[in-house]
């Protein structure tokens, strides 16, 4: 991640590797650039180049000899009346992945449409852009290019609220990056007790307390959903909770959230195996877990005022002939018996017993992520969360979070006839429906365990939590989707 500096200079008066301008579509020189001899020189190249400013456009010019900087790039925004921050995100994404290679020092304007939003807000999408469009996970690549980029220089005063800006969008994004990272691990290496040591690791840097459960202690509890998935891995399981306390004020009790992420480090199907091709990316179906830690390893850097416990329930989903069977009856933590009919659908048996244990501590509001159906990608594609729960406001607030990070979250129903799909006539409930509507089921039966007593809501982050291709802030693998939106939430002030 490169160091970030504020400065008061113009972009052409700035020393620079490159300097960063932006243009809208059909504009002919970019915007807010002064008359002058560099604004002149950018308006001729456009139109020679016929750049037309359409989002994620580029055009390189190599300045002549006196200029300040070597070179100028100037990114498109696309229309002006569709501008907001996730246009700032993308457009210094596309000129860091343009420059990165290049140059050790890129000063970069910001875009001067959009006049409601704020320059803070700007400066912090800008780094946002600059530090999650240039991330790349190269942890087995044995030869790859190296970014020369160590310096972005944002090209606005020095204010105590920039200042702020700029540091926050640091955190976001590194915290965001350690889940990306996480998820994008080969499976056989992000294994439940690798998970444990990076916890450990983000307990040790950060103050936080961590508590380990292993499989004798979580069998002692009666976390007989979670063994059962676990039972066909020579992987031992775990449960991760770590404990963020913020600062206290006299006079003042914190409120306390439960952030608890679905950990299946790889999920074979077990032995309603997958097949082959649907396994290929089956690593990241720990992706809620990894986010849930990259949230966590950011409260303190943040001072973040909210009590917050983050639960990784950390296993691997394997067919053996240990392993659980389709069939079978497992007994929950809560004592409620579960129908096994389907063990790849083993995502919410792991969340079934973790939300008992969060429900435990007596939380304000839970929030659980997880990469749990299919079925929400086929209905909200490959870069939307699914969100569901029984408390209105707390859902509410999740889907104001994501607009202001620009992570896609959009509601969907738990309709009360569903519920009955669920319906078993040899335990207390089965654990899948029927062929339709398989989000909502699967959302309703972890109802049944989050309980309504306590707000909860459930993100389905099937499609947007791994990336099979380039996106304009996250590559190929782990997008560390949606842990900004977490923060953003969890400190709206921030």
């Amino acid at each position: 991640m490169p160091e970030f500096a504020l400065s008061a200079k113009e972009a052409h008066q700035i020393r620079a590797d490159a300097v960063v301008v932006f243009c809208c579509k059909g504009d002919r020189h970019p915007a807010g650039l002064p008359a002058s001899a560099l604004r002149t020189s950018l308006a001729r190249a456009m139109k020679e180049d016929q750049f037309t400013g359409k989002e994620g456009e580029c055009l390189l010019w190599h300045a002549p000899d006196g200029m300040p900087a070597s070179r100028y790039l100037v990114v498109g925004l696309g229309p002006a009346d569709e501008f907001d921050l996730e246009s700032v995100r993308r457009a210094l994404a596309s000129a860091t992945r343009k420059l990165q290679s290049t140059a050790r020092h890129m000063a970069t304007a910001l875009p001067a449409v959009g006049r409601r939003l704020n320059s803070a807000a700007r400066i912090g999408a800008a780094v946002e852009g600059v530090c999650l469009g240039g991330h790349r996970w190269t942890a087995w690549i044995s030869k790859t290019t190296k970014a020369r980029l160590a310096k972005v220089t944002m090209l606005a005063s020095s204010t105590a609220a920039h200042r702020t800006a700029v540091e926050q969008g640091r955190i976001y994004s590194a915290a965001t990056i350690l889940a990306r990272d996480l998820t994008s691990e080969a499976p056989s290496t992000m294994t439940p007790q690798a998970m444990e040591r990076e916890a450990r690791r983000v307990a040790r840097e950060t103050g936080l307390k961590l508590t380990v459960l292993d499989e004798a202690r979580m069998k002692k509890m009666g976390m007989g959903c979670l063994l059962g998935v676990s039972r066909g891995s020579k992987e031992p399981a775990r449960l991760l909770h770590l404990v963020y306390k913020p600062r206290r004020q006299r006079g003042t009790t914190p409120k306390r959230v439960a952030l608890v992420g679905k950990g299946v480090t790889f999920d074979s199907g077990g032995l309603s195996l997958k097949p082959s091709p649907s396994m290929e990316i089956m690593k990241s179906d720990m992706a809620g877990s990894a986010a849930v830690l990259g949230a966590m390893s950011a409260l303190k850097a943040l001072d973040c005022p909210v009590e917050v416990h983050g639960i990784m329930a950390m296993v691997e989903n394997m067919p053996s002939g240990t392993a659980y069977k389709p069939g079978d009856i497992l007994k929950s933590m809560s004592g409620r018996t579960v129908e096994v009919l389907n063990t790849d659908a083993e995502g919410r048996l792991v969340l079934a017993d973790a939300l008992e244990y969060a429900r435990r501590l007596k939380p304000d509001c839970i929030v659980d992520l997880a990469t749990l159906t299919g079925a929400v990608v086929v209905a909200l594609g490959t870069l939307c969360t699914g969100v569901m729960g029984y408390d209105q406001k707390l859902v509410d607030e999740l889907l104001a979070a994501a607009r202001t990070t620009g992570e896609k979250f959009w509601p969907l129903p738990l309709i009360k006839e569903y519920r009955k799909l669920l319906d078993s006539k040899v335990a207390d409930i089965k654990h899948i429906g029927s062929r339709w509507g398989g989000s909502l089921t699967a959302g309703h039966f972890l109802g049944e365990f989050a309980g309504r007593d306590i707000p909860w809501v459930h993100l389905d982050i099937a499609g947007p939590s791994f990336a099979e291709q380039d996106q304009p802030l996250a590559r190929v693998g782990g997008t560390g989707h949606p842990v900004r939106t977490l923060l953003s939430w969890l400190h709206p002030g921030s």
